[in-house]
């Protein structure tokens, strides 16, 4: 709930992208709100997703 709340993870990491966004108007909602979003979203399985290999270094000239 705590992360609903403030953004930020227990490891102290902070939630990115649209979740940023959601936690701007997560916390407006009332603890007992929260707590049911938090208890439904442990419910859910795990998604599973295939991680792309790392593309390989440029070799042009340019620093990006």
């Amino acid at each position: 709930m705590y992360a609903l709340q403030t953004g930020m993870l227990p490891n102290g990491d902070f939630l990115g992208n649209l979740m940023r966004i959601a936690v701007e108007h997560y916390q407006k909602l009332p603890d007992e709100d929260l707590e049911v979003i938090a208890e439904y979203s442990f419910s859910l399985p795990p998604i599973v997703n295939q991680v792309r290999e790392k593309k390989a270094e440029s070799t042009d000239d340019f620093d990006w």
